[in-house]
């Protein structure tokens, strides 16, 4: 399996460069100056908004600008299509996808991490912490749904969410990990993650209490269940009486 990685993380690299210093690049006006003598990227951020595709994009543009007037935050950003299929589906799903993404390989639908003979593939995430990079993700799904799990864990089927966070609580690679699912760990799975120097958080006093204790050393390890199931939608969690954080809170 890890044969397989250090490639996986040249070309994530490789590709993340080009977009970020190529001269080529859409005349926006950035927020941060971009240093020429420095081309290898210092971090390298994915977000995947899970089955989203152009007709959401249109759907808030109308509704954030009726006058069609102003852009979006990523329509200066280079944007592609991609062909989805998995191995065994024209119409794919979202373990076949994310281990797609993660691993650089198709696969079947619901698999997770694994290949076409449900053999682990590693991941983008495996080879950045093989690099001693600092890695994690952040959700609003369960931490142990399909499209995070692809990058974190190996399994043959998606469903088994309880296996899935076994994993996560026995391999304790990841730097931080934040969002919901907290049903699927149990007392011993989370008597593991302590065991393992992580901060336990539950609600947004617990995160802002872990930022403020910790902004100064910029030590991260921290590992956030927030719901039971999926995290409330924003309308919901604002509305609501949740102490759940907003995504923001969650990658500020």
């Amino acid at each position: 399996m890890l044969a397989r990685i250090p490639t996986l993380l040249a070309s994530a690299l490789a590709v993340t460069s080009a977009f970020a210093y190529d001269d080529g690049r859409p005349n926006v006006d950035y927020d941060y100056d971009i240093e020429e003598d420095h081309l290898m990227p210092r971090s390298v951020i994915m977000m995947i908004p899970d089955g989203t595709g152009p007709n959401i994009w249109t759907l808030a543009r109308n509704m954030m600008d009726p006058t069609h007037t102003k852009m979006l935050h990523i329509d200066p950003l280079l944007k592609g299509t991609v062909q989805t299929f998995s191995n065994t589906s024209y119409i794919t799903d979202s373990a076949a996808a994310a281990t797609s993404y993660a691993t650089g390989f198709k696969t079947y639908d619901a698999a997770i991490g694994v290949d076409m003979e449900k053999k682990p593939l590693g991941t983008v995430l495996e080879a950045a912490k093989e690099r001693g990079m600092v890695v994690g993700m952040v959700v609003t799904s369960r931490v142990t749904h399909a499209t995070p799990a692809s990058f974190a864990a190996h399994h043959e089927d998606r469903d088994a969410e309880n296996d899935i966070a076994d994993q996560y609580c026995a391999n304790a690679n990841l730097d931080f990990l934040l969002g919901g699912g907290k049903r699927h760990f149990s007392d011993a799975c989370l008597a593991k993650l302590k065991a393992a120097n992580y901060t336990m958080s539950y609600d947004k006093d617990d995160l802002a209490a872990y930022r403020k204790a910790n902004e100064a050393s910029g030590t991260l390890r921290l590992f956030g269940l927030y719901h039971k199931s999926h995290m409330s939608y924003e309308v919901d969690r604002i509305r609501g009486e949740t102490k759940e954080p907003s995504l923001t809170e969650m990658t500020e």
